[in-house]
């Protein structure tokens, strides 16, 4: 933002300064990780450090949207740079070469982004160089800028970056291999989002010093939920024909979180006259597979696929619900998806189809109200289901410490964020 008023850039100048480099931000739509960056960015002011982001041309994202939603601070730099998506710029009839995706399909974006990195710490001088995957280029920006400015930095892992069938390319593959070798070995720290993540990478990478690996969690944005106090009014009376909202929020995929084992369970409690649902998969973005499976199965009437919307309509939509579904096979068991703590925070019973020796399973074992399935036993679903029906029916009401739920919060996490800048900024100035 070069539009910076004088008094901004004074407080910039008086705070610590982190420069956070993340393919995910504003207005990019349809996409979970812009929430983590987001909320970063909102909230380390409030401890005293400017966030200063660069970020690619919207041009690279999918599709863009709203952007007032995020309520970024005065005191932020945002800064994008040329990038092109290779699987959409780069295509004839649909194919692209394999080496314009290496690491990923947004690979243009790394000389603008090294030289706009360079520009800004000539700038602004900051203390830490965070970046953030799955967009495995912005490690490798991060990488890059760090050996050539000697800037500690803050490597930062939503989701591990090499995991059964990901990458599905044997070159691929190496290529994340010899990239998270390399990450491993410059950066300063490394987060991840969940203690079994933690776990696999400090065992992978023995020589990395243990106090070099942090776990900060997915949350939940409170001021998303504020505006929705009204609706918290507990479980209302419910009358017997009365159909049971259930609401899957995201995206679906055929591994891992795939939803014909449920669709199958579904099916087949309704053909025994025990349930009366509604389900609505919301912005799965596999709807032509999905459909195929609920029109086959005859679900048409009961299951509906409905388009993305803005995020905080989202938020409402989980709150006005009965049963909030998550889908988290053991692909992801050493990961904890964020909209796993803002079911939490929405107040409502969920239907966790997962693993039950994954991350996600035993993060939700502590809270009440919810109802552990395995994923890919239709016999299983349909006890959970139907257990949690009945419940409904009986009135059942959740006991969550709203104490306990707040800690879950994303500016809580942020807390931690900026512990371990300030930790990994110390280091950088004793040498």
């Amino acid at each position: 933002m070069s539009g910076l008023s004088p008094g901004v850039k004074k407080k910039i100048s008086s705070m610590k300064r982190v420069l956070m480099i993340a393919y995910h931000f504003p207005p990019i739509q349809g996409s979970s990780g812009v929430h983590r960056t987001v909320q970063f960015a909102r909230h380390l002011p409030k401890f005293g450090w400017a966030p200063i982001v660069v970020s690619t041309h919207p041009r690279a994202y999918p599709s863009i949207g709203d952007e007032s939603w995020a309520k970024l601070p005065e005191e932020i730099v945002v800064k994008r740079v040329f990038a092109m998506d290779s699987a959409k710029h780069l295509a004839v009839k649909g194919r692209y070469l394999g080496i314009t995706a290496m690491p990923d399909r947004w690979i243009s974006w790394l000389p603008g982004g090294v030289w706009e990195c360079l520009r800004l710490i000539k700038k602004y001088k900051p203390h830490v160089l965070w970046s953030t995957f799955p967009i495995a280029s912005a490690h490798l920006i991060g990488l890059t800028v760090h050996r050539l400015t000697g800037l500690p930095w803050v490597a930062d892992f939503r989701d591990p970056m090499i995991q059964k069938g990901h990458p599905a390319s044997r070159l691929n593959r190496k290529v994340y291999q010899r990239l998270e070798k390399e990450i491993v070995r410059h950066s300063s720290c490394c987060t991840l989002v969940s203690r079994s993540a933690l776990d696999d990478y400090s065992r992978r990478y023995p020589n990395k010093e243990a106090a070099s690996w942090q776990v900060i969690e997915n949350g939940y944005d409170e001021s998303l939920f504020e505006p929705y106090n009204h609706l918290f009014d507990g479980n209302k009376e419910r009358s017997v024909d009365q159909p049971v909202k259930i609401l899957h929020s995201g995206i679906l995929y055929s591994s891992g979180r795939n939803p014909l084992p449920f669709l199958e369970a579904v099916k087949s409690l309704i053909e025994k006259n025990k349930i009366n649902i509604e389900v609505i998969f919301r912005g799965c973005g596999n709807e032509k597979e999905v459909g195929e499976q609920i029109n086959r199965l005859g679900l048409d009437n009961v299951v509906k696929l409905l388009p993305s919307i803005s995020y905080d309509n989202a938020i409402k939509e989980m709150i006005q619900s009965d049963v909030l579904v998550v889908f988290q096979g053991s692909v992801y068991n050493r990961q904890i998806p964020a909209k796993v703590y803002e079911y939490i925070r929405a107040g409502r019973f969920i239907l966790a189809l997962v693993d039950e020796s994954g991350e996600t399973a035993s993060m939700l074992r502590n809270w009440d109200g919810v109802y552990l399935a395995n994923i890919e036993s239709k016999k299983s679903i349909e006890c959970s289901v139907l257990e949690l029906i009945n419940d409904l029916r009986l009135g059942k009401s959740l006991s969550r410490n709203p104490n306990t739920v707040k800690l879950l919060s994303r500016y809580n996490g942020t807390k931690k964020l900026q512990e371990v800048l300030s930790e990994v900024s110390k280091q950088g100035s004793s040498k």
